[in-house]
């Protein structure tokens, strides 16, 4: 479904960004669509998860949360 009606409407696939990446299965599904993929993913478990779902060279996991702000704030959970 994601391939079929998000991918056809991008201009270019250079780059994703998947913020709040939780366990990886959006950037899973769309690796093979993208040149580079950077994900964004805070919490230490959905990292884990993530790392054991998606073994992509083009994939780069980040451990932060993005904000409209800088600054740094705490998570529950």
């Amino acid at each position: 479904m994601l391939r079929n009606s998000i991918l056809p409407l991008l201009r270019g696939h250079a780059l994703m960004v998947d913020v709040g990446a939780n366990i990886g299965i959006y950037t899973k599904i769309c690796a093979e669509d993208f040149d580079r993929i950077v994900a964004f993913e805070p919490f230490a478990g959905n990292r884990e998860c993530f790392s054991m779902n998606v073994s992509d060279p083009r994939v780069i996991l980040e451990p932060y949360a993005l904000d409209y702000q800088p600054g740094r704030f705490g998570m529950a959970g």
